[in-house]
């Protein structure tokens, strides 16, 4: 054809509705349209899978914590009672201090 006459781009327009072997005997809108397809079918299984699977990492740190977890209640009152034995035995220590003092200072000063 002479030039500027659209041959060409008609000649590849029509390119698109032929079936080609190397595609499966698909056209090349077929092709696109299978493969954003997969694409779309394989993102969605992925992401229900990632969603399935953070649940179950949820579900197991759950456990986890719930076998190996601490109660802080438990640890509060465990802390008080400790402190109350520290006071206890800081008390022990000051009683006997004094009396160690009281039985070497005043030793033999009977009768002043």
């Amino acid at each position: 054809g002479a030039p500027g006459d659209g041959s060409n781009a008609l000649a590849m327009a029509q390119l698109q509705d032929r079936l080609w072997a190397a595609l499966g005997n698909q056209s090349f809108n077929g092709f696109y349209e299978a493969i954003i397809s997969h694409l779309g079918v394989d993102s969605r299984k992925a992401s229900d899978l990632a969603e399935s699977q953070g649940a179950l990492v949820g579900h197991l740190e759950d456990k986890a914590q719930a076998v190996a977890g601490v109660s802080l209640d438990e640890e509060m009152t465990h802390l008080i009672e400790f402190q109350h034995g520290y006071n206890a035995a800081a008390r022990v220590v000051t009683v006997m201090d004094e009396l160690i003092d009281t039985i070497i200072n005043r030793m033999g000063l009977v009768g002043r």
